[in-house]
């Protein structure tokens, strides 16, 4: 299938602002249960970024760790580069060994670079004890992202297509629709959706 801009639905500051604070509601939720609070929070970027933010003034949480990695379509294939190395070692006079970190993204698709950085947390802090939040999360790929201990999101998507129009019917969910955020461009959403190449500045230097 090739995705075209008609087939994207851009969701609006309020739809996003409603469900960040879903999110906060399900994550207060948990914390106030378990008697714990976020030390810190780590934006998974680029998507990650405004709902992090959002959150880090809900918690009021001042570290915030960003992690960066990003895929690449070209005509050579598609590959998955680490931006920059993401240290808890750089944050001044943080100690703690077993923080409580809300790692962050914007769009949970497969779930596989938020695993990757939490794989990334975890050897640096094994006793760490994450929490996992998306605006929107693929429900076929819901469960794949491993050694966390609390997860929500803002919304379910059928985005990679694993879904029939009977079950996307059963669970609420729009079978064909993707929905991009406020702060997304449609030329580029469509280049990752269709595995295309879109050039970024200075993209040979990843």
């Amino acid at each position: 299938m090739v995705y075209k801009k008609n087939d994207l639905v851009k969701i609006l500051w309020n739809d996003f602002d409603k469900y960040a604070l879903k999110i906060k509601d399900d994550v207060e939720n948990y914390l106030d249960k378990n008697n714990l609070e976020i030390d810190v929070i780590a934006p998974i970027f680029r998507g990650g970024g405004f709902l992090a933010l959002k959150l880090a003034l809900e918690f009021k949480v001042v570290r915030i760790l960003p992690f960066q990695y990003k895929y690449f379509h070209e005509n050579a294939g598609t590959r998955l580069e680490k931006i920059y190395e993401s240290k808890f070692s750089s944050l001044i006079n943080f100690k703690k060994k077993d923080p409580v970190v809300l790692v962050v993204e914007g769009n949970h698709s497969t779930g596989k670079i938020a695993g990757l950085v939490i794989s990334d947390i975890k050897k640096q802090l094994p006793d760490s004890r994450i929490i996992y939040v998306s605006i929107a999360k693929d429900y076929f790929y819901k469960d794949s992202v491993k050694n966390i201990e609390f997860t929500t999101c803002g919304y379910y998507t059928n985005e990679n297509r694993k879904l029939n129009a009977k079950e996307c019917s059963r669970l609420g969910i729009s079978q064909n629709e993707v929905y991009i955020f406020p702060w997304e461009t449609y030329e580029e959403e469509l280049a990752m959706l269709n595995d295309s190449t879109f050039k970024y500045v200075n993209q040979k230097e990843f």
